[in-house]
């Protein structure tokens, strides 16, 4: 393959910018430089993992802001559920429309749709509990609070922010089944919503809490100094992508690894991914010629002879199973996240296997 079969981005500059970007501009600019050029839109569609977390975002943040719960605990329950399965449907909908022509699975076969049901309901039954019971009158605060600092052009969504006398904390709410500490870039992202809060209202929160899909607390003490520098770091961050972007040297910048590249939305596009790409990094990717194709009814399929991952070159990969036929013009391949392992020869594509052909 020739650096021409992959596209290089030409995304618009980042004036404000969020804690959620400032992180993925410190993970690989290159990503977020295809995620702001409106001509790789059609590859970043959401997951079901990613669906799940608004679903469970959304049922957590009615309890903290709904005031009007019925008395009777089953009552409550119910309205609970109904919500969920509401938004649920919403979001399903959503992946339905941008995957078509694939088919995704039901809600209810989601990966940990049930557990993550199970422990957002139950949680937000104790919040609603509580505030029913009155044992919340002494906690002020909001969920899902707007933030912005017009100097550093910082801005924000804040999951909740709680004053319980003169102290105050800000918390992040993790629906992930296997929270624990929080990791650098979540931290990061709390420091970040603390300098907002301190510009905002003049203090700084006492805590930064991360609290997991179960209710549980990890809490930190906040030392300003390190929000600051979180601060700081964020703002040359920017600035290196700014400056990147008009040099066009995003893809000079890029830095693959197995870990930042796994769940990246643009990697059949992306030629650093591609020259990186290890059968041993674990990824069920590959890219090449296309040596056959067929339009089966029931399955359509592709062979590739491969150029990536490179210690595979030479070697063929038949997909099976594919949403839609490839088109006859096209004379290369490069799909990601078939069924089987990395560096099999025959596997079948999943509902959500990523193919592009050109």
């Amino acid at each position: 393959m020739e650096p021409s079969d992959f596209p290089t981005p030409a995304p618009t500059p980042i004036g404000e910018f969020s804690p959620s970007l400032a992180n993925q501009l410190l993970s690989c600019q290159l990503r977020v430089g295809f995620s702001r050029d409106p001509r790789y839109s059609e590859w970043k569609r959401p997951s079901t993992h990613a669906a799940l977390g608004l679903v469970a975002h959304a049922v957590t943040e009615a309890a903290f802001r709904v005031h009007d719960w019925p008395q009777d605990p089953s009552a409550r329950r119910q309205r609970l559920e109904d919500l969920w399965a509401q938004e649920i449907q919403g979001q399903a909908a959503r992946i339905a429309e941008a995957w078509a022509p694939a088919t995704p699975p039901p809600a209810e076969d989601w990966p940990a749709y049930a557990l993550t049901r199970i422990r957002t309901i139950r949680r937000a039954e104790k919040q609603v509990e509580n505030a029913t019971r009155g044992r919340a009158k002494t906690t002020r605060g909001g969920v899902e609070v707007k933030l912005r600092d017009e100097s550093s052009k910082l801005f924000g969504r804040a999951d909740r922010i709680e004053h319980v006398g003169q102290a105050t904390r800000v918390i992040d709410l993790k629906t992930g089944l296997h929270q624990a500490e929080p990791s650098e870039e979540q931290r990061r992202q709390l420091l970040l919503y603390a300098v907002l809060i301190h510009r905002v209202e003049g203090q700084w929160p006492v805590s930064i809490d991360v609290e997991d899909a179960s209710g549980n607390t990890y809490s930190q003490p906040l030392v300003p100094e390190e929000a600051e520098a979180a601060l700081a770091e964020a703002i040359a961050a920017v600035d290196s992508f700014n400056q990147a972007v008009a040099e066009s040297r995003l893809l000079a910048v890029a830095e693959p690894s197995p870990d930042r590249c796994r769940w990246c939305d643009f990697r059949v596009t992306c030629s650093p991914f591609w020259k990186a790409l290890r059968t041993d990094w674990g990824q069920r990717a590959a890219a090449g010629s296309i040596v056959g194709r067929g339009d089966l009814p029931a399955s359509p399929y592709v062979t590739i002879e491969l150029d990536y991952p490179r210690d595979l070159a030479g070697t063929a990969l038949h997909l099976s199973g594919l949403s839609a036929p490839v088109s006859p013009d096209a004379t290369k391949a490069a799909a990601t996240d078939w069924v089987g392992t990395a560096g099999a020869q025959d596997s079948r594509a999943r509902w959500s296997t990523t193919i592009r052909v050109w």
